[in-house]
């Protein structure tokens, strides 16, 4: 088939050094070369079996004026049939429909192609099968077939390998973050939630302390049920998602010990004990070690006069009564 004006270097320019191509002077070639320049008079360069150089302008020609003269192989001499691993090729017949992703030519004539995941109407086929290659065409919508493709087979194409990827399967992991997505009355919120109990034979998830990223609302005290197969966005959370609920539930409990524990200053009248069954004793507020400490008080009691440290303190005032007893303060007997 003759052919005029086939912009070659374009399809070859980003084929393999070494690909075996045709041409009428001497034969097999192979594919070793492109020039920087695009329409220099040898644009293409290839090399015979016994190592010598033929080159070709960007259209296969050796003469402006003369014919074309290198092919993808003495019996395909169509270049737009030059096929290359991934691409979308449509069947060209009237009367039959059919679509395949290219995977290589069965031999060096390029005859015949391997192709995969055959779509004819609304089938797809997973087994290589062999095809005519003057049968095809590239497709026109790629996109749509390999959308198409991915949606029946449930993973995504890599269209290096063809291979299609799904997705590993969620596992779930009782003190892990999650998220997820929940309406309200504002529209639908992204929330981090902690797992605290899985029953995956029920469908079921519960989780306990949940951040709303939309509202910035820290939400503890209050268990969720989630069920599995209502949300396909379920996830784990990634190192950011888990560094913002981190430091949310850090202010959070900072806010929640603030409102439980007075703020003592240093000489503030306290009542101190060891813990619960021994004596509040009368001191002075030192400062206060952090609840890393399991003593985390420290403080100058009275009846010594020396600093020592303490596992409970209260403030003195109003609870002048309970000094040097044993009670507790939320079980007063007065």
């Amino acid at each position: 088939m003759e052919q005029k004006d086939i912009d070659i270097y374009e399809i070859l320019k980003d084929e393999e050094y070494g690909t075996e191509l045709y041409t009428p002077i001497c034969g097999k070639v192979w594919h070793s070369g492109m020039a920087n320049d695009k329409d220099s008079a040898k644009a293409i360069w290839t090399e015979d079996k016994d190592g010598r150089e033929h080159f070709f302008d960007k259209n296969g020609k050796i003469d402006k004026e003369g014919e074309v003269l290198l092919f993808s192989s003495n019996e395909m001499r169509d270049w737009s049939k030059f096929f290359k691993k991934g691409d979308v090729l449509e069947y060209a017949g009237k009367d039959t429909q059919g679509t395949c992703i290219f995977v290589k030519y069965e031999d060096d004539t390029k005859m015949k192609f391997v192709g995969v995941y055959l779509k004819e109407k609304e089938c797809i086929y997973t087994s290589h099968g062999t095809f005519r290659t003057v049968d095809f065409v590239k497709s026109d919508d790629p996109a749509g077939y390999i959308r198409f493709v991915e949606e029946r087979l449930g993973g995504q194409l890599n269209r290096e390998t063809l291979e299609i990827e799904k997705p590993a399967k969620l596992t779930f992991e009782v003190g892990k973050l999650y998220v997820f997505n929940e309406q309200d009355e504002d529209g639908e919120l992204a929330i981090i939630g902690k797992l605290i109990v899985k029953n995956e034979r029920r469908d079921t998830l519960t989780f306990g302390d949940q951040y709303e990223i939309e509202t910035e609302k820290f939400v503890t005290g209050q268990a969720f049920d989630l069920r599995i197969s209502l949300h396909d966005e379920l996830r784990e959370a990634t190192e950011l998602e888990v560094e913002l609920f981190n430091k949310h539930y850090a202010i959070w409990k900072k806010e929640k010990e603030a409102k439980e524990q007075p703020a003592f200053k240093t000489f503030d009248k306290v009542l101190v004990r060891c813990g619960k069954g021994f004596k509040w004793l009368p001191a002075f507020f030192i400062r206060d070690r952090g609840e890393s400490f399991t003593n985390r008080y420290n403080v100058l009691p009275l009846h010594t006069g020396k600093p020592a440290d303490f596992f409970s303190c209260i403030q003195f005032e109003g609870h002048e009564n309970i000094a040097f007893t044993s009670y507790d303060v939320e079980d007063l007997p007065f």
